[in-house]
């Protein structure tokens, strides 16, 4: 066990902060989770290519064969443009950016989730210190005479305690959702180059 002080351990200190490290604790468990389930995913998207007209082919044969094709945000793209590849170059071009806006758009879902646990995280911690500072004015009251550190320090450790525990799991939060940001960019990115390659390689016949 990691010792914060000699006769304090970590899971020891974090009880000290009372039931509002529940939700706290409850929040990181959620940023975490929704970061991993979707931030691989989208590095594999991200990596994915459609560049030669063989790769348009074999796409196509298997759409026409009734063949499933993993969903992701390039194949959708290409499916929506095959769909209107006869169509002129302009309207083709629209039609792949609308796709590839509904694409976009799904993918950021995830980021208001992992925002909300980075805002609330720190406001909890902060209630945490109100209620901290209500409990040890409390115990004051009840001590009378007798007021001594002791009697103050579990209003004053569970302050601190939460107010810490919130603002780590809000600073996490962010980086976790600045990642995840970054590998909806890189997506977005890849899918405006598979549009450019579809158009190309339609139209270039």
């Amino acid at each position: 066990m990691i010792a914060l002080s000699e006769g304090i351990g970590l899971f020891s200190m974090i009880l000290k902060g009372g039931w509002l490290m529940i939700p706290i604790f409850a929040l990181s468990v959620w940023a975490v989770y929704i970061f991993f389930d979707k931030y691989f995913t989208l590095r594999k998207y991200a990596n994915q290519t459609i560049s030669v007209d063989s790769e348009l082919a074999q796409i196509e044969a298997k759409l026409y064969a009734g063949a499933a094709i993993e969903p992701s945000p390039i194949n959708n793209i290409v499916r929506r443009g095959l769909k209107f590849k006869n169509l002129p170059a302009q309207e083709l071009r629209t039609i792949l950016e609308s796709a590839a806006n509904e694409e976009t758009a799904r993918m950021e879902r995830s980021l208001p989730k992992i925002n909300l646990c980075g805002t609330l995280a720190p406001m909890i911690g902060f209630l945490g210190t109100v209620v901290g500072m209500i409990q040890a004015f409390y115990d004051m009251a009840q001590a009378g005479n007798n007021v001594n550190i002791e009697v103050l320090s579990r209003g004053i450790y569970t302050a601190m305690v939460t107010t810490v525990a919130g603002l780590i799991v809000g600073i996490i939060a962010s980086l976790l959702a600045n990642m995840l940001a970054t590998a909806i960019d890189n997506v977005v990115s890849r899918m405006e180059q598979v549009c450019n390659v579809f158009i190309e390689n339609q139209y270039k016949k």
